[in-house]
């Protein structure tokens, strides 16, 4: 139990700290004493539910983030995994990366797949991360389900603030054997809010955010060709 509390305090600290609050601001949200926050954050006393509960609605993230779980907790009993596709068949997390022009960065995001079972694939997507550890602080959340077909993978999603926003995802080839794949994000901007596609990568494991990164996310010649050829934005 010592371990287990101190596990849940490290990741209430954490995620304060991404969160830029202090211990007093935390406190005085809550409605606690700074050396009860201090208490919690070392795993030193017990934490009610109730508290937890106000903790995850100050950080507005689920109270199930504030928990530890194994992968075996996502993974499920009843999923027939000869329906899912080898891209996603090995792991319950899948890394995405696009290239905004607006601030010329990279943006990093993880899908987490929670597969309770063979019929319902729910999905989680946290858009423009800073920390793997801590995705769920980031700048927009999103839920929805993951649908696989022979040639593609379609990921519905809905934004967990506004119904506005409701895009999908479609990742090429995802039976291919391969630690990449290409996929379209297709929804709305919200800065400025606008119909968008864009070019994403997809990969089961962290990849480094270097300047062959950028340059395989930024729109190349071959890009700009299939768009003229076309008149339509696609990827391959």
């Amino acid at each position: 139990m010592d371990q287990y509390l101190k596990e849940v305090g490290n990741k209430i600290k954490k995620i304060r700290k991404l969160k830029k609050m202090t211990l007093d601001d935390l406190a005085r949200k809550i409605h606690k004493s700074k050396s009860a926050v201090s208490k919690y954050e070392n795993g030193e006393i017990n934490i009610d539910l109730i508290t937890l509960k106000e903790i995850s609605d100050v950080f507005e993230i689920e109270i199930a983030n504030l928990i530890p779980q194994s992968i075996a907790e996502y993974r499920g009993k009843n999923m027939d995994l000869d329906r899912v596709p080898k891209f996603f068949k090995d792991g319950s997390k899948i890394y995405s990366y696009y290239y905004d022009g607006r601030n010329s960065k990279i943006i990093k995001s993880l899908i987490e797949i929670r597969r309770e079972e063979a019929e319902d694939n729910r999905v989680c997507m946290y858009m423009n991360i800073s920390d793997y550890d801590f995705p769920y602080i980031c700048e927009n959340t999103y839920y929805g389900n993951i649908e696989h077909f022979d040639s593609i993978t379609r990921i519905n999603l809905v934004n967990k603030y506004t119904d506005l926003e409701k895009p999908n995802i479609s990742i090429l080839s995802p039976f291919v054997d391969s630690e990449i794949r290409w996929g379209l994000w297709n929804g709305i901007s919200i800065r400025p809010i606008m119909p968008a596609a864009i070019k994403m990568l997809f990969s089961t494991k962290i990849l480094d955010e270097n300047k062959e990164l950028q340059k395989k996310l930024i729109l190349n010649r071959e890009d700009m060709t299939y768009i003229k050829k076309f008149n339509m934005f696609s990827v391959f």
